[in-house]
């Protein structure tokens, strides 16, 4: 059973909408995510080499242009935004740095780094509330971690 010319042309026009509409309504399931992750981990290298550099507004930029390429999944993003807080709190910008480690934690609980980052910057903020928050969910993932039991006794002295 041939199909005649013009009844191939019209399956293959109508294949091709179809994929199109399906694109349409679903451009993630097109991308390619092991590009994607490639370009984040040379995003993330040339930041943490400005970082390594003393260049924190260049890698500041950098994060923030990773971040916004959505990695393709919670730990990726966390790291991101843990790395930007540490710019944020070098240039100053500590509600920016809280609120940077507040995220990563958020995005990866056990990233206990971040916990104590958010506890860190919110204690010179003087947002005991926030620094004892951060300290006792990261302690919930790792009870013996002596920075975090540090800034614990620190935060119960004020």
């Amino acid at each position: 059973s041939h199909l005649s010319p013009l009844t191939l042309t019209l399956t293959l026009t109508l294949t091709l909408a179809q994929a199109e509409a399906q694109w349409l309504l679903n451009p993630l399931s097109m991308l390619d995510l092991t590009d994607t992750k490639r370009r984040l981990l040379d995003l993330m290298k040339q930041a943490n080499g400005y970082q390594r550099a003393g260049q924190p507004a260049n890698a500041r930029a950098t994060y923030t242009r990773a971040i916004g390429m959505e990695a393709p999944n919670k730990r990726m993003s966390a790291a991101l935004f843990y790395n930007r807080s540490s710019c944020q709190r070098q240039l100053g910008q500590l509600g920016l740095a809280l609120s940077d480690a507040q995220k990563a934690y958020e995005l990866d609980p056990c990233m206990v780094k971040a916990h104590w980052r958010a506890a860190d910057v919110a204690v010179v903020l003087g947002d005991h509330a926030s620094a004892n928050e951060a300290v006792l969910a990261g302690l919930k993932q790792s009870p013996r971690c002596q920075p975090l039991l540090q800034l614990k006794l620190a935060i119960q002295r004020f």
